[in-house]
């Protein structure tokens, strides 16, 4: 006899039953950013979410939210406080000063594969060593082997800037058209039945 387990996920690509849908009320930058003794992440924000309990009453909750990509009136997917997503379950936490209630899920936590971020463009240290010595021989610059080895040295070498951390918000609204608050995710993301 064959034995099938089922689990959340065989039914939904979203398999975090606490994750409902919220939408951005307000999105201000964090109170303490510019206090450099508080070192506040530069990407912190305060943001006010409305969603529904499970009663279909409508709350509202302030949330820290480092993520990118998202404005007021975008529908969000939302961990309200004491609901589990992940392993984890969602607390009350002071965020350098400001008591953020929930977490706001970004694309990549969901597993939602996005288009790729644009990509930074490579310095090239050599380009501007080549101008540099250019204009040092025009001027009477290093010659010899000594000078010729540095540049070897020098030459070919690229500096490239780190790939831009992917910290989008998955916009629920831009996924899912009938979406309301209070939706829950494992519902919008439910596989289609007749497969």
């Amino acid at each position: 006899e064959a034995v099938t387990k089922l689990t959340l996920s065989t039914y939904t690509k979203f398999p975090y039953p606490g994750v409902v849908v919220a939408k951005i009320l307000s999105k201000n930058k964090h109170p303490e950013a510019d206090n450099k003794d508080k070192k506040v992440p530069a990407g912190w924000h305060v943001v006010e979410v409305e969603y529904k309990d499970q009663d279909g009453k409508t709350i509202k909750a302030t949330v820290i939210c480092g993520g990118t990509e998202y404005n007021v009136g975008n529908l969000i997917a939302y961990v309200p406080v004491g609901e589990k997503y992940k392993d984890k379950i969602a607390e009350k936490k002071d965020m350098k000063g400001v008591i953020s209630n929930g977490v706001i899920m970004g694309a990549k936590e969901l597993g939602v594969k996005l288009p790729p971020l644009p990509q930074p463009k490579v310095v090239e240290e050599a380009k501007d060593e080549q101008k540099e010595e250019e204009a040092n021989n025009d001027k009477g610059g290093k010659k010899g082997k000594k000078g010729k080895k540095k540049k070897k040295q020098k030459q070919g070498k690229k500096k490239k800037a780190a790939p831009p951390k992917d910290q989008r918000i998955y916009l629920v609204d831009q996924f899912h058209s009938n979406a309301k608050i209070g939706d829950k995710l494992t519902e919008l993301g439910k596989y289609d039945q007749n497969l």
